[in-house]
């Protein structure tokens, strides 16, 4: 025997209620209860009980933690992924992306978090290495100025000594050994 039949209903089905006849023959004349002909889902999802009802559930705390729960699934596939990537490049793209994302910069709230940011990368080996390669790109590109070598020049000189400095810096890879 099955007690609760509303559960098992699909979920896309409305409640309906066909007019009924009295004890006599007659038919009964429907009531708000007992609507005419079933709605459709959009009929449903557009009715104002409908988002009362949707409003309510995400203003609970199961309701958040729910949506939480999807939005973080959806942003971890591979649609959702392509999605926010493209809608972000848009924005980026628009007049309001442009300005926003220049206010931020300029603002002290930036300047700080970059400041972190790169206080962090330069406590690392990586960023020891990076910032002992940058320091001679750019001592051996002025050294060069100021011997009077034209600005191309210098560059080249500058991307060698360079290279020089980060290969001295990268631990090379240990030999194979064959077993004799």
């Amino acid at each position: 025997m099955i007690r609760y039949t509303q559960q098992q209903a699909p979920a896309k089905t409305v409640e309906f209620k066909a007019t009924e006849f009295s004890g006599s023959g007659e038919l009964l004349s429907p009531t708000p209860d007992q609507p005419l002909a079933l709605k459709t889902l959009k009929e449903v999802r557009e009715s104002d009980n409908h988002r009362t009802n949707r409003a309510r559930y995400a203003a609970s705390e199961k309701g958040r933690k729910a949506i939480a729960r999807a939005k973080a699934k959806y942003l971890a596939s591979n649609k959702g992924k392509e999605t926010m990537a493209r809608s972000r490049a848009k924005y980026r793209a628009s007049d309001k992306g442009k300005k926003t994302i220049a206010k931020y910069m300029a603002s002290d709230k930036y300047k700080e978090a970059s400041a972190r940011r790169w206080a962090k990368f330069a406590a690392t080996d990586k960023g020891k290495a990076d910032q002992a390669i940058r320091y001679t790109r750019t001592t051996t590109y002025r050294l060069a100025i100021k011997q009077g070598l034209s600005e191309k020049l210098a560059r080249e000189k500058a991307e060698l000594a360079a290279g020089a400095k980060k290969a001295e810096l990268t631990p090379e890879p240990p030999a194979f050994q064959s077993p004799d």
